[in-house]
């Protein structure tokens, strides 16, 4: 569930060298709620959530360097040594990534093309699981065209449509991929149509895939919603439907997180109640009375042993809206949740543990202070600057953006109304813990950051570009791939350069050539280059950043 291309303030900071990442930290993605892009959806004006949610890439976005083919790392830095260059980096707090190196994994055979939505999983012996969705310009003979109703219903530009439906000229298909040398080289295992496969996936030992997909909750066909547990057991390339998980609910999926028992933990939201033609909400956006963006939702996880049977929903984030969040597993076995302003809801951060007894106990909601948006987190905290130089006007709870309620006209980014950006931080949308407590973070088209106070305070980290879209972060099985002999064809380019995608075809696209990735990589970030477009509107491919983090903080 994607906001729109970042075309604004964050990518035309990308493409200025002049611009550190402090600067890039304060651009904003698009303000308002996406929609459940993973399963096919995008948002644009049309869905009525800002001028700045148009799809169409501007020019200062196609020609920034945060995602371009060509980007390299631009070195920029928030600590006290960027903003004055006699201080060296080691006298200063702060933190830096080593060895950092983007690559491309896949791009489509005939390009421009539509890839995105990559999610990686870690199969438990050493391989690397990788899924993502490709939209394929083909005859697809068992097209149904959707109803006008049914695409309002989900509030999305009907140019989005082969993407979303597919069409007669178009297939699309959750692709998936597997690495067993640590990310050198990726080789497909299988490709299912979207109803067939998963896009949120977990790995076992031996090729075992669980994966799960909420089916459109437009579809007049469907008893509402829920969410469908699909099994595989050769790699993606045959699917099972194992279980239907919280029948008749109008369900936000999101993410899958393993803990170190082998606990899986699904993560989700109730959307509202479900929506559509005939439905209490006519479309996905509608508003019943006394309901506000952050009202509507309430957050949750599901715990399971094996994939397929699940506990809960287990109730989190009270109060904040969070439905695009995450989760890490701390050092005494506690889970940290996590929720930034990705989507623009408030940030906010909690943790949960397991008793003797197995059941899971909430502790207290805390908010989140450097890199939230000022004014805009869990009780008003955040010291993020806005955009436009202030304080940010202030948090409602109640789900209105600017001080004493005030809207400004394009969503609280400039000066004509309340003042308040809640984008306006860079708070990750994907975390992770490293061994030595140390959480890192993501977030689409922005810098990356880490924490060394378990999400209190987050801090940009030196020498990455900007994050790929929607990404996807984890830990390196093992703790990182170690450089062994290399073959003719595993040379790549210098630290931090993009490796074009030149050889050796796949069925239906074209995988980059086995590559070097830094010795003890500890970190992997998956995503994809563009945003929420349409068909053939940027050349899209899935890449990852691989680096380790050198922290002073």
């Amino acid at each position: 569930m994607n906001t729109p291309d970042d075309s604004g303030a964050s990518a035309r900071a990308g493409a200025n060298p002049s611009i550190s990442a402090s600067g890039r930290a304060g651009a904003s993605d698009s303000p308002g709620n996406g929609s459940n892009s993973r399963a096919g959806a995008s948002t644009g004006a049309s869905a009525g959530i800002g001028a700045r949610d148009n799809p169409s890439p501007s020019a200062s976005a196609s020609a920034g360097a945060c995602d371009s083919p060509n980007a390299v790392a631009s070195g920029a830095s928030a600590t006290s040594a960027s903003a004055n260059p006699s201080i060296s980096a080691s006298d200063s707090l702060g933190a830096s990534a080593v060895g950092a190196r983007r690559a491309t994994l896949y791009a489509p055979k005939s390009r421009p093309g539509f890839v995105a939505w990559a999610t990686a999983f870690d199969y438990g012996d050493g391989g690397i699981g990788l899924s993502f969705k490709e939209t394929l310009r083909r005859d697809n003979p068992d097209f149904a065209a959707p109803t006008l109703e049914a695409v309002e219903a989900m509030a999305v530009p009907y140019s989005y449509g082969s993407v979303i439906f597919g069409g007669r000229d178009f297939c699309s298909y959750w692709v998936y991929m597997r690495s067993d040398d640590g990310g050198r080289s990726f080789r497909e295992t299988g490709r299912a149509p979207l109803g067939q496969g998963s896009d949120i996936n977990v790995g076992f030992p031996g090729g075992r895939v669980v994966g799960y997909h909420t089916p459109p909750n437009a579809d007049p066909c469907l008893p509402r919603g829920c969410i469908y547990a699909m099994e595989s057991l050769d790699g993606g390339a045959s699917w099972r439907r194992a279980a239907t998980l919280l029948p008749g609910n109008s369900i936000y999926l999101w993410r899958a997180r393993r803990l170190r028992d082998g606990t899986v933990i699904l993560m989700a939201s109730l959307y509202g109640t479900a929506w559509g033609p005939g439905r209490e909400r006519a479309t996905r956006n509608t508003m019943l009375p006394g309901e506000t963006p952050v009202s509507k939702v309430q957050t949750f996880f599901m715990a399971s042993a094996d994939g397929i049977a699940f506990s809960g929903p287990h109730y989190i984030l009270p109060g904040t809206g969070a439905h695009e969040f995450d989760m890490v597993e701390l050092g005494d076995g506690e889970m940290l949740f996590f929720q930034g302003d990705v989507q623009g809801t408030p940030p906010a951060r909690q943790k949960v543990r397991r008793d003797a007894d197995g059941r899971f106990v909430n502790g207290p909601v805390h908010a989140v202070r450097r890199g939230a948006p000022a004014g805009g987190g869990y009780g008003g905290y955040g010291d993020a600057q806005s955009n436009d130089g202030d304080n940010g006007g202030g948090f409602d709870p109640q789900g209105n953006c600017g001080g004493n309620g005030a809207q400004s006209n394009d969503g609280g980014n400039d000066s004509d109304g309340g003042g308040f950006d809640p984008q306006g931080g860079f708070l990750p949308e994907t975390i992770v813990r490293l061994p030595n407590g140390l959480l890192v973070g993501a977030r689409r088209h922005k810098a990356y950051s880490c924490s060394p106070d378990e999400g209190e305070n987050w801090y940009e980290i030196d020498g990455l570009p900007p994050s790929l879209y929607q990404p996807f972060l984890m830990l390196a099985p093992g703790g990182g791939a170690t450089p062994d002999a290399r073959s003719a064809t595993s040379a790549g380019p210098a630290s931090s350069e993009m490796l074009a995608p030149s050889a050796g075809p796949t069925p239906d696209g074209q995988q980059a050539p086995c590559w070097e990735p830094p010795a003890g990589a500890e970190l992997i970030c998956f995503g994809h280059f563009g945003g929420d477009v349409a068909f053939g509107q940027k050349d899209m491919f899935i890449g990852a950043d691989y680096f380790r983090v050198d922290s002073r903080l």
